[in-house]
């Protein structure tokens, strides 16, 4: 079995698009990003596609996110514009954490666009072209809210409202005619903290570390080392702690019995 999974495999393809989209630095208006720019999406065949980030008051301070999804039938145009609300960009931890969520979340509903256009090109369009060509996903404050604490909390993840929230995600995001062979759940909490943003911390030389720590029984030494990283990763990262630690626990076997050249 490879240690790396198809959603990691996923998230290798759309990580390069989410750091060129740059949410963590505070633009004053708006970020365009052709998909011809990012070469690991090439074989998607994506090059009239583009995503537009936007910073702005969005209506009644209450939607967090909105997603609006643009199609131009005479230049065979695809524009899809993410909005983020200005409160989401106040310099506190709480509020980087949010905009993070709020971002991935929107981005996960254009990643489903993406399969689904993959799928079927033909009934895609006309999906869209149905819908008079523009549709709007949102997300609120209170789901963003909730969202925050159950990934922040270990206690209140440990209730239904979690469970449920991992099981209803999938559907959320399904638009209904795409093949997808792996769970947008997964997809959404992997873009939000994957293997490849914690190796960035978790490097070659610490993998190293803590795999002859591990052979030479020093299993303590070896943990300390594996979960201080998370943490750093997850405060650098602008995910909650608890999350970054149930991500990487996740991981954690598959580390211990990975070939170390």
């Amino acid at each position: 079995m490879s240690f790396y999974s198809i959603v990691d495999t996923a998230v290798d393809c759309l990580r390069p698009l989410v750091k060129k989209l740059a949410i963590r630095e505070n633009f004053d208006f708006e970020r365009t990003v052709h998909l011809i720019e990012i070469p690991e999406l090439d074989f998607l065949n994506l090059d009239n596609w583009s995503i537009i980030l936007m910073r702005e008051k969005l209506p009644n301070s209450q939607p967090c996110g909105r997603l609006v999804t643009r199609y131009r039938k005479e230049q065979d145009l695809f524009q899809y514009i993410i909005y983020l609300d200005e409160t989401l960009f106040n310099n506190t931890e709480p509020s980087r954490m949010k905009r993070k969520i709020v971002f991935i979340h929107e981005f996960t509903h254009f990643a489903a666009r993406i399969y689904a256009f993959s799928t079927n090109k033909e009934k895609y369009v006309n999906s869209l072209e149905q819908r008079l060509d523009t549709t709007i996903d949102e997300i609120f404050n209170p789901d963003v809210s909730t969202l925050y604490h159950l990934l922040k909390d270990k206690e209140s993840r440990a209730v239904d409202p979690y469970n449920t929230f991992k099981h209803s995600q999938h559907a959320h995001f399904y638009l209904g005619q795409e093949k997808i062979d792996l769970s947008y759940t997964d997809l959404y909490l992997n873009l939000l903290f994957s293997k490849g943003a914690f190796e960035e911390f978790f490097d070659m030389d610490n993998q190293k570390k803590f795999y002859q720590l591990w052979k030479n029984n020093k299993r303590t030494e070896a943990i300390d080392l594996y979960f201080n990283l998370t943490k750093e990763a997850a405060k650098v990262k602008w995910v909650p702690e608890q999350f970054a630690v149930d991500q990487t626990d996740s991981w954690l076997i598959d580390y211990i019995k990975k070939p170390l050249i």
